[in-house]
């Protein structure tokens, strides 16, 4: 079974390796713009999955849902200067994921940021550290329950929906234009994730909530996933309640999860898998969160790595290990976060360092390919050519791919 710790930190590590992914093909995000209502546009983009920014515009200026991630910040102020002139003046974050958070920096101090009572501590604490959020990012208004706007000549209510996904889940509820922003409460016609702080045993009953809320003409906006209108989330609610029964059923006969999802239990929602999958599905219901009491690596390594460096912090990691190890969870998902971070943040030698270590202490582990992707185009932006063909062809070894074959030849060939 997952740790808690494990369980939040594996959520956090899917949004990060879709997104380095991306930048590693070194493919060009184009931001997508679809105008929902009069004055509601959808600004999007895809890094494996589809990341959205709602954007109210009009006489009273911009009111943005979400911000991307960071390295798509600046596409996304240049797409809505077309929209629009000005910095926005409210920022409306729904939840925690940088995915949603971290594009914010480029808009400055000016806008309004409003979130989640618990947002500004989860966004400073635990594997957030790493990212080293500024007050660009931070929430500036934070509440619970409800949150009344009235802009652009319209009502917008934000609304708590959190402890499903995570602890600090909200939506955004443009009354007139009817249109909710309902971020992770659904993922259209895929399955959510759900985070350590968050319980799969809520999706339905928050769901419900959201049904019995919204008018039946609203359109809905997931976070991720397909746009869809109220009678999709009737069938987001189906699927919450019969997955369940089904995973339930099968438990009651005695079955774990690898041999539920070796038979293929959920076949009829196979359509349903993004990043996550059917057998994470069944997993979330089947092996709950459980505490075991164990705390998290990052602060403690954040703060050696800001007073002495990445090798320093790597070292500290090493003592931990011996002799804390009861103490800290120690695992390959928490060990890959902080390269991932390094690597996303383009501190190319940092990341190095602890992609280094990741390979060295998990040689089996999940990530590992990917530990020496990161390497390799780490060393690439360092211009050690032979160390990035080096880890591109262990790269290789560990599973084929044409584009990164192809990088290979022209790294030869310099």
């Amino acid at each position: 079974m997952y740790s808690r710790s494990a369980l939040r930190a594996l959520v956090v590590v899917v949004s990060l390796l879709m997104i380095a992914a991306v930048s590693i093909s070194a493919q060009e995000d184009e931001i997508k713009v679809e105008q929902l209502a009069d004055n509601i546009y959808k600004l999007y983009y895809d890094v494996g999955y589809i990341v959205k920014v709602i954007a109210s515009v009009g006489p009273d200026g911009i009111l943005l849902v979400d911000v991307g991630d960071a390295d798509h910040g600046e596409q996304i102020k240049a797409k809505l200067a077309e929209l629009h002139p000005g910095t926005p003046k409210f920022i409306v974050l729904t939840h925690e994921h940088a995915e949603h958070v971290a594009g914010g920096e480029v808009f400055g101090l000016e806008p309004i940021v409003i979130g989640h009572k618990k947002l500004r501590h989860n966004l400073t604490h635990g594997s957030y550290v790493w990212d080293e959020f500024g007050p660009e990012v931070l929430p500036d208004i934070a509440f619970r329950d409800t949150l009344t706007l009235h802009f652009n000549g319209e009502v917008v209510k934000i609304i708590e929906v959190s402890g499903a996904h995570t602890d600090d889940d909200i939506m955004v509820w443009f009354t007139g234009s009817k249109v909710a922003c309902v971020g992770a409460v659904s993922n259209g016609s895929q399955f959510p994730s759900v985070d350590s702080k968050g319980d799969i045993f809520r999706y339905a009953e928050l769901v419900k909530s959201v049904i019995e809320l919204l008018p039946e003409d609203t359109k809905i906006v997931p976070g991720h996933g397909p746009d869809h209108d109220m009678e999709g989330l009737e069938v987001v609610y189906q699927m919450l309640i019969n997955t369940w029964g089904i995973v339930k059923e099968h438990m009651a006969e005695g079955k774990d999860v690898e041999a539920m999802a070796a038979d293929s239990i959920l076949r009829d929602y196979d359509s349903w898998q993004s990043y996550t999958t059917s057998e994470r599905w069944i997993r979330y219901f089947a092996e709950p969160d459980e505490d075991d009491g164990k705390e998290e690596i990052f602060e403690p390594l954040y703060r050696v790595y800001k007073a002495e460096g990445a090798e320093a912090a790597v070292a500290k990691y090493t003592e931990m290990k011996a002799t804390d190890s009861a103490r800290y969870d120690m695992g390959d998902i928490p060990t890959v976060i902080i390269p991932y971070k390094l690597y996303l943040k383009k501190r190319w030698s940092d990341a190095m360092v602890f992609a280094r270590l990741y390979v060295e202490q998990f040689p089996e582990g999940t990530y590992v390919r990917f530990g020496h992707n990161v390497m390799a185009e780490c060393c690439e932006q360092l211009g050690d050519i032979k160390g990035a063909i080096e880890h591109y062809e262990t790269t290789l070894e560990l599973g084929d791919d044409e584009e990164i074959r192809a990088k290979v030849d022209s790294l030869k060939a310099l």
